[in-house]
């Protein structure tokens, strides 16, 4: 084999590999900010609201969206939660940074 095939093979390789890579990187970058870090977040409010009474059910959006905590853009995500208080079921809306913090928290129904 000649040196200039073996030359070609190499980058054809190298620049397969770094095609990979990069398909990896953007499917577990997005996978991160569309699925994991909102479930986590979700666990984190129900259980900031469980103190308010059970949790019937609730939802949040996979798509982060701009919020501010201490003045800095963090990713936010919007979401909500109904909690059952003396027999009835409440809903409450908010919203939480991925630090954690809930930046928003509304109650919907009296």
């Amino acid at each position: 084999m000649t040196l200039v095939k073996s030359t070609t093979r190499l980058f054809t390789l190298a620049a397969g590999l770094a095609a990979a890579t990069t398909a990896a990187a953007a499917y577990l970058t997005t996978r991160y900010w569309h699925q994991v870090l909102p479930n986590r977040l979700y666990r984190k409010a129900q259980l900031a609201l469980a103190a308010k009474g059970p949790i019937t059910g609730g939802w949040i959006d996979q798509t982060p969206r701009a919020g501010y905590v201490a003045n800095h853009l963090v990713a936010s995500y919007h979401g909500g939660l109904t909690v059952l208080q003396a027999g009835r079921p409440v809903t409450y809306e908010f919203d939480i940074a991925e630090t954690g913090a809930i930046t928003y928290l509304a109650r919907l129904t009296a």
